[in-house]
């Protein structure tokens, strides 16, 4: 019985790891596609006015 807890324990605690890790990689990345879309809007502007 305690080797179920400790096992459901585990998978618990690398399931909330994963989730956690999910988060913050779609965060970055969301943050990393704003700067990009950001630097190309800036080309864009400057193209424009040439």
């Amino acid at each position: 019985m305690d080797r179920v807890i400790i096992v459901f324990a585990v998978i618990g605690i690398l399931m909330f790891g994963a989730y956690i890790y999910f988060i913050i990689k779609t965060s970055y990345d969301d943050e990393k596609q704003k700067k990009k879309e950001k630097l190309e809007e800036e080309n864009e502007l400057k193209n424009r006015e040439q």
